[in-house]
This record gives C-alpha cells, structure tokens and sequence, in this order.
C-alpha cells in the first residue's frame, strides 16, 4: 500500500500554510496518524467511534505500561498497521516517550 498522505500539521497541531505560497500542504502523514490515534479518545471521530487509546489516562499512572502497549497494538493494528512490540518509555514526570515501530501496510 502506498504512503498515506494528508493536510501537514504544524508542531501546535494547526494546520501548516506554506510561507512561500500561502497555501495548504499535502505531505505523508503515518506519524501524524499514529500521534493522532494515540493521543485521542475513544468517541472523538463519529464516523470511527472506537478508534483512540486515549494517553491522557495513562499520565502519571503507574503499573499500566503493558494495558497502554497492548492499547496502542490493537489500535494501530484495526487501522492498517504492522508493528513490532511498541517500544514505551516512562518518563519521571510521569509522561511517556513511545515508538511505536509501526508500518502501514
């Protein structure tokens, strides 16, 4: 399957407008996927009403590092991806750093 590719975000989660030409760009967006899945809740999206692991209710938790794994694996998996055991750091101030090692197929 070919790269996805969608609207570029911007690093605050706007939508990116080019400098040069003041318009819109497309770019490949697997990253902005992922980041999109994880970081939502099941419910956001009304046409995909269970898609989204919902990290925020994993910050500051403790000893729900294999549920959070096991989240991010269905998840990305009923979207397409191939993935390896994702790879999940925690952070002391309680946040995580995840590669998820992911590929669309």
């Amino acid at each position: 399957m070919a790269a996805a590719k969608d609207l570029k975000i911007d690093s605050d989660g706007d939508l990116y407008i080019d400098p040069l030409t003041g318009d819109l760009k497309i770019d490949f967006s697997d990253k902005q996927h992922i980041k999109d899945i994880i970081n939502s809740n099941v419910g956001w999206y009304k046409q995909f009403p269970l898609v989204g692991v919902g990290i925020v209710y994993y910050v500051k938790s403790s000893g729900l590092q294999q549920q959070l794994e096991r989240e991010i694996r269905l998840q990305l998996k009923s979207d397409g991806y191939s993935m390896e055991r994702p790879k999940i750091i925690s952070n002391p101030d309680g946040t995580f750093l995840i590669q998820p090692n992911a590929i669309r197929n």
